[in-house]
């Protein structure tokens, strides 16, 4: 079976992790090649990286979100899908692929039909909730109407399919595998005499939507009754800057650590203790959360989205609605309050039964045969 991954994107998000970790695990199936096409140098870069047979599309539209957008999509209509499918066809050229997989809105509303008329199986991969979003009325509705072509829809979450039926998917087309992690590692443990280990971690992209300002502004708080407490900021983002100069007008710039964007971040998930997750992004399953779950970390995140399929509240980790919430739970925690290590237990049982890459991969599989 041969297999076409088509991902056009601006940056190398926890998407593009997935997609590395899912098709590294599918071409060591019997049977079964994979092949990805993309538009972004960073993420083919880290595609040959890890070894994942790769190659580049010239593609100068944006994803289709806004009217704006999906009106440049129009006028590119017709070069877009000779491009696409000259690219196709000389890719073909030790045999043609069984399934095309498409991620991108682009690609769903106008290649799909193309896709279907030449006879290939086609899969759409959905990583989070759409109709919740602020994207274009008239994108969803072209969504829907487009719904029909491809032969399944596969979403990483259960919130995530239950946003698209609220849009009018019809769930007969949608199933859910959730993304997968290749391994748990073995947590150390801490010292819970010693506070002064207590490290308070942001996994993510720096950006107002995942809530650096809300992780800082909560830095700041619980600084000002432990002063013991360090913070680290893993990852990079436009409000890089920003947070660098905000955490010193705050007066916390000795309590921080700013990572900058780290290809492998498990090096500083080992040394921190708590993660802390006030995304106000409505996430599928958050590969950040996962991450730090599969390290054994606690986490304490935001009650949104998929969020509440990686964290049961007080079993696997703690949720949390308002910043107010989130601090009491962080200070309970700091001052012993909580069952940390029993939540640890849980978490990593719940990691290992549902979210291991071995179990999600034969269920991946499955879908191809729809």
């Amino acid at each position: 079976m041969k297999i076409l991954l088509i991902r056009t994107t601006n940056g190398v998000s926890g998407a593009e992790t997935h997609n590395i970790l899912l098709f590294r695990a599918l071409q060591e199936q019997k049977r079964i090649s994979v092949h990805v096409l993309t538009n972004y140098q960073p993420f083919l870069q880290r595609l040959k990286k890890n070894h994942i047979p790769s190659s580049s599309i010239l593609f100068p539209i944006k994803e289709a979100g806004t009217n704006r957008e999906l009106f440049f999509a129009v006028l590119w209509f017709i070069p877009m899908i000779i491009l696409y499918l000259l690219k196709i066809k000389s890719l073909e050229k030790k045999g043609r692929f069984d399934t095309i997989i498409l991620e991108s809105m682009t690609e769903k509303l106008f290649l799909s039909p193309y896709l279907k008329l030449l006879g290939y199986h086609v899969i759409w991969i959905e990583h989070g909730p759409l109709f919740i979003t602020d994207r274009s009325p008239l994108v969803k509705k072209l969504y829907v109407y487009k719904s029909t072509r491809p032969d399944a829809i596969l979403a990483v979450s259960e919130d995530t399919k239950r946003d698209l039926i609220r849009g009018g998917v019809s769930a007969r087309k949608i199933r859910v595998v959730h993304i997968g992690i290749e391994k748990i590692a073995s947590p150390a443990k801490r010292d819970r005499n010693d506070k002064k280990r207590w490290t308070i971690g942001f996994l993510g992209s720096v950006t107002e939507e995942k809530g650096i300002r809300e992780f800082l502004n909560t830095a700041y708080a619980i600084t000002q009754n432990h002063a013991y407490a360090s913070f680290c900021v893993i990852g990079g983002g436009p409000l890089l800057g920003w947070a660098r100069h905000y955490a010193q007008k705050l007066k916390i710039q000795k309590n921080i650590v700013f990572t900058g964007y780290v290809e492998d971040v498990t090096k500083y998930l080992a040394k921190i203790d708590i993660l802390y997750f006030p995304t106000h992004h409505h996430e599928g399953i958050s590969l950040a959360l996962l991450e730090a779950l599969a390290q054994g970390k606690i986490v304490v995140a935001r009650d949104i989205g998929g969020n509440r399929e990686l964290i049961i509240d007080k079993k696997t980790g703690y949720l949390f609605r308002t910043k107010e919430e989130g601090e009491k739970i962080l200070e309970k925690i700091i001052m012993g309050k909580l069952p940390v290590e029993n939540i640890r237990k849980s978490a990593l049982k719940h990691i290992r039964k549902n979210f291991l890459l071995k179990t999600q991969i034969p269920k991946f599989i499955d879908i191809f045969h729809d």
